[in-house]
């Protein structure tokens, strides 16, 4: 779809989605403050820009249910930080109230503090909230408004300039990422950047923290950009016209293509992430099987068994470790101070929260009070995204979340099955393995994946149907 408009405002956006792809990951997947923060203002400049071109140039938006189910979630989110009062908040869920109180002190407690502040504590307690964490939850309140806000304008994008250079971002990035990791972890020099690496010290993991959230981005990226090298097809000539082309500016791009995509593989293989490299093989595997280009599929066999039978010995990849990791997958998700325990756990909080949850991004301070005793370590994250967000915004989270996920999950099997070209079939696998990925980790509280997620999910629902071209 390269080219069919020559809108310099959507040109721009595309660019500023460019830009957050390659540089979003770099700051440790954007998890830190600083790397939070400038992800949320480069989604707020881009949301400027796209409102500002909106109204001069209206056009189709997502789909009203996929508006909605924003607004609606933001809605909620921020109703959960602002100040309601006792009766709002205590009807809507009165073990808030609960919890506020048993945090007031009681007898002399109270007393000597009302002399200490020369007033009552009660009126210097804000206004009660349906968040147990109001300071967390307006954090997460402009994360998500971030998200929504790339996702409308990949939407647009993806209508009016289609995947290509997208792809191509992604591909950039995966490449860098997958070197980045190698480079680390053959060198001996385990920092990120200037910080000494303090765990995973024996795998890859690029310019992340964990090899596994590493693994996710690179797979995404991965995906759209295996499927675009594979849908190339070379000019039917050959001898030296056919050699002129490989050396030429288009041969030369698709060679550099296929190149990123191999180096993001190894850096796969090197991470020994077992999700991560299971869910990068059938993604990989699904892109080749839809291929209709099977001179693509042939060229492409040549440097993926260079990579096999120099890159791969070089880098001193060991089958046997990244087997015995799959052989111990049961073991983490059935001992007993692992997963499933913090998921059961997790129903208690949802049946004394049901209807708006404890407050988006409040599961690590409520958590440890419905921790089981066996439980010994920290989590930070329910490694389960669903079930974290029903946690945290009830059941009124998960019905505002129903229509974007159905209309998203509608586009993503169509354009797995091939049904918008070649490329957005692997933007729908990679958005496929981030979701599936979420089912035991939590990939959408890393602001870098998320973010590619949200991007990956606008640009499918901006594809105009039917499509048979990129």
């Amino acid at each position: 779809m390269d080219g069919l408009s020559n809108d310099r405002m959507v040109r721009i956006l595309e660019a500023g989605l460019c830009a957050v792809i390659l540089i979003a990951p770099l700051p440790f997947g954007a998890v830190l403050p600083l790397g939070r923060t400038g992800l949320e203002l480069a989604a707020a400049i881009l949301l400027v820009l796209w409102l500002a071109r909106a109204l001069l140039r209206p056009e189709p938006g997502p789909g009203r249910g996929v508006i909605v189910s924003l607004v609606g979630m933001l809605a909620l989110v921020l109703l959960q930080a602002v100040p309601l009062g006792a009766p709002l908040a205590g009807t809507v869920s009165p073990n808030v109230i609960a919890a506020r109180q048993a945090g007031i002190p009681t007898g002399e407690a109270l007393a000597a503090e009302s002399r200490l502040l020369d007033t009552p504590p009660s009126s210097l307690e804000p206004g009660a909230r349906l968040s147990l964490a109001p300071d967390s939850t307006v954090s997460a309140l402009r994360t998500g408004a971030a998200l929504a806000a790339l996702l409308l304008v990949a939407c647009t994008v993806g209508r009016e300039l289609g995947l290509r250079r997208l792809a191509w971002a992604m591909a950039l990035s995966a490449g860098f990422q997958g070197t980045h990791g190698a480079l680390v972890l053959l060198s001996g020099h385990d920092q990120i950047w200037h910080i000494p690496k303090r765990y995973f010290l024996d795998c890859a993991t690029g310019t992340f923290v964990n090899r596994g959230h590493f693994a996710i981005f690179v797979v995404a990226c991965l995906a759209p950009a295996a499927a675009m090298a594979l849908s190339v097809s070379a000019p039917a000539v050959r001898g030296g016209k056919r050699l002129a082309y490989w050396f030429g500016p288009r041969g030369g791009r698709n060679m550099l293509l296929r190149i990123l995509v191999l180096l993001g593989a190894a850096g796969l293989l090197l991470s020994f992430s077992r999700h991560g490299t299971a869910l990068g093989l059938l993604v990989l595997a699904w892109v080749w099987f839809r291929s209709e280009n099977s001179g693509g599929k042939r060229r492409f066999m040549i440097p993926a068994l260079l990579l096999i039978l120099v890159a791969v010995p070089l880098l001193r990849f060991d089958p046997g470790r990244l087997a015995d990791r799959y052989t111990r997958t049961a073991e983490s998700l059935t001992d007993e101070a692992g997963r499933r325990t913090a998921w059961s756990d997790s129903l208690g909080i949802i049946r004394d929260y049901p209807v708006a949850g404890t407050g988006l991004g409040t599961f690590s301070q409520v958590y440890p009070s419905y921790r089981s005793p066996e439980i010994r370590r920290f989590f930070d994250h329910l490694h389960n995204d669903l079930l974290q967000w029903i946690v945290e915004t009830g059941f009124i989270g998960l019905l505002l979340l129903l229509p974007l996920a159905w209309n998203v999950a509608r586009r993503t099997a169509a354009a797995v099955g091939g049904r918008f070209g070649a490329t957005a079939v692997g933007f729908g696998a990679g958005l496929a393995a981030i979701v599936l990925y979420s089912m035991f980790d939590f990939p959408f509280h890393l602001p870098a994946i998320a973010a590619l997620a949200a991007i990956l999910a606008g640009a499918l629902l901006g594809i105009p149907c039917p499509q048979t071209t990129d």
